[in-house]
């Protein structure tokens, strides 16, 4: 199965690579802490 810290991985480089997407991005963040 897929790790939440590998769910972050991925997260960060979309955010890194589409800024425009980092509030997205951190809401999925959130729901994969969560």
């Amino acid at each position: 199965g897929t790790t939440n810290f590998q769910l972050f991985l991925s997260a960060y480089e979309v955010c890194t690579a589409a800024p425009h997407d980092s509030t997205d991005i951190e809401s999925k963040l959130k729901r994969a802490v969560d």
